[in-house]
């Protein structure tokens, strides 16, 4: 709520990306390998050369050894899977293995590429450029738009746990 609160994306989106690139945390990938999945440069714009330094900037910054914190192959990091360029560009400062900080700065890239103005399956494509991708996330967050539509956010809604296994499975 308060990451919809502060960026104007609605929550059931923002519970889609989450679960599609992570299940909310738990598939963060695997550590020791950042050398091999972050020997390449993904923006001009970033202010390293290549996303290996930019994780190391993140990692110094929190005290992690950049040769231990899980990524998937492509070198996304966090619950948002975010590449380490992109996350110095939305992360807003915070740590991208924590899930508020996660989820706040996955709702300024979907603001910032068009979610908040009546284009989600565009911002959507933005987060990753694949049309399975942008349906996967959308039928993920439509679900959860019916969760949230009869329990809000109580997490202890009967109907909630109902809805998500007939959906999710387990």
């Amino acid at each position: 709520q308060n990451a919809s609160s502060a960026t104007g994306v609605r929550p059931a989106l923002l519970f889609g990306i989450l679960q599609i690139e992570s299940r909310f945390g738990t598939g963060l990938g695997v550590p020791g390998h950042y050398k091999d999945y972050c020997a390449w440069s993904s923006s001009k714009y970033c202010a390293y050369s290549i996303e290996a330094a930019a994780l190391e900037a993140i990692c110094s910054k929190f005290g992690y050894n950049p040769a231990q914190v899980p990524m998937s192959t492509s070198c996304a990091i966090g619950p948002s899977q975010f590449l380490p360029c992109t996350w110095l560009a939305y992360g807003g400062g915070g740590d991208p293995w924590n899930l508020r900080d996660a989820i706040t700065a996955t709702g300024r890239y979907l603001a910032r590429n068009g979610a908040t103005s009546g284009n989600e399956g565009g911002a959507v494509y933005a987060y990753n450029h694949s049309n399975k991708y942008v349906n996967d996330v959308l039928e993920t967050a439509d679900a959860w738009q019916e969760v949230i539509d009869i329990c809000g956010f109580n997490l202890g809604c009967p109907a909630m746990q109902e809805r998500l296994e007939k959906k999710f499975g387990d």
